[in-house]
């Protein structure tokens, strides 16, 4: 809901003097209750009861697509789109779901009227309306409290007429789920196999590629199904096909990718034909008419195996370096195939001549999101796709891209903002943009890296640029337009990140929980003081100061806060142990925003450094690996998930400045007596902090609720 649509009850109609005169009346009254209640109690913070709200997802990862004559059917981040692809080469989007799935859509099969989306849950969408698919059914399974890393409860999609075979990750089970009723799927029959990854289904039979091998259950009787075989495979299976007789899976051993073909002409007694070696960096298999496809991160090869007993002819290839593409789904159009993009979109690729497969078009969307800053009414995203992409967010729960900065080469090296300036880091280099004018980005300049950046750290004009292998850059940046190389320290270790206070910067690990020190009194010359070894598990991401304390997101414990008045002894004040992984923190006030990565974002109360308390928690789509917060909404970018935006109730902070006191008695008595005022001072900021009551709507029943929670009554 945008702000200045929010209305407070009763408040409104007023002509201009009936205004005049009813904001003079409302100061009187603030006046009489500040001084009662300042004699009463003076000036005290309070406690939060905050709720979360998600507004808004914007973009994803393309990681699934199906096509049924001319309509592909493409996985966009938790949403499923439908395409027009009478033209192979130019792809029209038709409709969306206009609800989100549990997760990430990592598979697609359609049949009929319906999409079935594997997303965090199994979902089945009615595509009967192309320009309307509408989310009907869901199947959670029995145990759909169980979390695990990446939401990817289903491992494994097939339907077969009124049924569908699901691999379902908690239980280690293969579901059989009866659709027959879309609205109302209902579990069947199951039979348990460890780590299922692929499910075929042929006539009464299932093929199972799992932990185990391959295992194949009698599916004759949907309601008994049971194993009839199970063998081990050699290497490590990496996927599989079937066509007529022949399974061929995709195996690995000691990196070298071969093709076992199977004859499970009897399904009782399955017989290995022969194995070949192909596809050296093939991830997924695809067999139709005699010809393989083997997907791989840069394209796909094409090759002849008609005749299993001969080593598998190599027809062609594909091999784009623009972009690399999603190492798994495939879809089929004629003679063209679709290829989901890590970055987002879509390619086709003409296979008509297999010698010479040829690109013809690529439909763009989004991609995950991996930087993220805000300043203003504009968030900038970037990460997973080569370029970065500007929102407008002036509306959070309506994110609209005005613009964006194309790039050459992967970003994902972190972005930071100082100002009217944008540092993006990438895999070569360091580019500074104005963004004056956010709609139009003026590439001012470009720093040559050494490496790919991972992230960076503005300390006053100075910018710390940390590589993965290659140590910190220390860039002058006090003219924006030739930024200046001043300082470097490199000895040989991987970091993640570094934390500035004073004259100490504080270097972290990846994976280790070894924590170096440099004296950086001479930025030219930055040398290491000492070192010393942080508490619990995991390594540092993140650390922000504040005073004495550092504030440390560091993996598994979640967040730390330590007190570093001496930066060789620090001492550990206070944890907070998160359900997984902490990447990413924000402060605001007396509150931290988590991102917890599968954990989603969290908001800590830190206003005791001792003992920080889990206040409120919301599920994100896939990985939460940073936020920033702007008022009372929180961005937040979720890899795969793409961006998250999240509205916060926090009642009674009416600047949002992360705290409830006495600095929140003058916006509290503007909002009650001049909404568009109070959203003009207070951009983004709930003015429903104010409803004090929880009847909905700010009005002159909160005032003494308000004033009693700030004397902590």
């Amino acid at each position: 809901m945008h702000l200045n649509r929010i209305k407070p009850a009763r408040l409104t109609d007023f002509t201009s003097d009936k205004q005049v005169a009813r904001t003079a009346r409302l100061r009187a009254v603030r006046g009489c209750l500040c001084v009662g209640f300042l004699l009463h109690t003076g000036v005290a913070s309070a406690p939060a009861d905050i709720k979360i709200e998600r507004v808004a997802q914007w973009g994803g990862a393309t990681k699934a697509v199906a096509v049924v004559g001319d309509r592909a059917y493409l996985g966009v981040g938790p949403r499923l789109s439908v395409l027009d692809i009478s033209d192979p080469a130019r792809p029209v989007e038709l409709g969306r779901t206009a609800g989100v799935f549990a997760g990430v859509v990592r598979e697609v099969v359609v049949s009929g009227d319906y999409a079935y989306v594997s997303a965090g849950t199994l979902r089945i969408v009615d595509v009967s309306n192309p320009a309307a698919p509408l989310i009907v059914g869901e199947y959670v399974g029995p145990d759909d409290e169980i979390e695990n890393e990446f939401k990817a409860h289903i491992r494994g999609l097939v339907v077969s007429g009124n049924y569908v075979y699901v691999g379902y990750d908690p239980d280690h089970t293969l579901h059989i789920v009866d659709v027959s009723n879309p609205k109302s799927p209902l579990r069947v029959g199951a039979v348990g196999v460890i780590a299922i990854r692929r499910v075929i289904v042929s006539g009464d039979f299932a093929f199972l590629m799992a932990g185990v091998g391959l295992v194949i259950i009698d599916v004759s009787d949907p309601t008994a199904p049971f194993e009839i075989h199970r063998r081990y495979l050699s290497g490590e299976e990496l996927d599989m096909a079937h066509s007529g007789h022949l399974l061929y899976v995709l195996n690995e051993v000691v990196s070298i990718r071969s093709i076992e073909y199977i004859d499970v002409s009897d399904p009782a007694a399955p017989q290995t034909v022969a194995t070949h070696r192909a596809g050296v960096w093939a991830a997924r298999i695809h067999v139709r008419a005699g010809r393989a496809m083997l997907v791989h991160a840069d394209g796909l090869d094409i090759y002849d195996v008609s005749i299993p007993q001969n080593f598998p002819t190599f027809l062609g290839g594909f091999f784009q370096t623009d972009r690399r593409y999603n190492e798994g789904a495939l879809g089929y159009s004629g003679g063209h195939v679709l290829l989901p993009l890590i970055q987002g979109g879509l390619r086709t690729v003409d296979v008509s001549d297999p010698a010479t497969p040829t690109s013809v078009g690529v439909y763009e969307t989004p991609g995950g999101i991996g930087d993220l800053a805000v300043s203003g009414s504009y968030a900038y995203v970037g990460g997973t796709m080569p370029d970065l992409r500007i929102l407008d967010i002036s509306d959070p729960a309506q994110p609209t891209q005005v613009a964006e900065f194309r790039l050459q080469e992967p970003g994902g090296g972190g972005v930071t903002i100082d100002g009217p300036i944008l540092y993006l880091g990438t895999r070569r280099a360091l580019h500074v943009l104005s963004i004056a004018d956010p709609v139009a980005p003026e590439h001012w300049a470009s720093v040559e890296l050494p490496a790919w950046a991972t992230s960076l750290t503005m300390a006053g004009q100075y910018l710390f640029v940390v590589f993965r292998q290659d140590g910190i850059m220390i860039l002058d940046v006090s003219d924006p337009q030739a930024p200046l190389q001043i300082g470097s320290y490199n000895d040989g270790s991987t970091l993640t990140g570094v934390g500035i206070s004073g004259s100490a910067a504080f270097l972290f690990h990846s994976g280790s929980t070894l924590v170096k020190v440099l004296d950086i009194s001479d930025l030219t010359a930055p040398f290491r003081m000492g070192y010393f070894y942080a508490v619990g598990p995991g390594g540092w991401s993140r650390m922000t100061i504040r005073g004495n304390l550092a504030y440390v997101s560091n993996g598994t414990p979640g967040m730390s806060i330590i007190d570093i008045s001496d930066p060789l002894a620090p001492r550990w004040l206070g944890r907070h142990n998160a359900p997984r992984t902490s990447r990413n923190h924000k402060l605001v006030g007396e509150l931290a925003y988590l991102a917890g990565m599968a954990g989603g974002l969290e908001i800590v109360d830190v206003s005791r450094p001792t003992a920080p308390a889990l206040i409120a928690r919301h599920d994100t789509f896939d990985r939460a690996s940073q936020v920033t917060v702007s008022g009372s909404y929180a961005f937040v970018s979720d890899s795969w998930g793409g961006l998250v935006i999240f509205r916060t109730t926090f009642p009674g902070d009416m600047n949002c400045d992360g705290r409830f006191n006495g600095a929140d008695i003058d916006p509290f008595f503007l909002a009650l007596g001049d909404p568009p005022a109070y959203a003009a001072r207070f951009p983004n900021c709930n003015i429903l902090n104010g409803d004090m009551n929880g009847d909905g709507a700010l009005n002159g029943a909160d005032l003494d609720p308000f004033f009693q929670l700030l004397g902590g009554g």
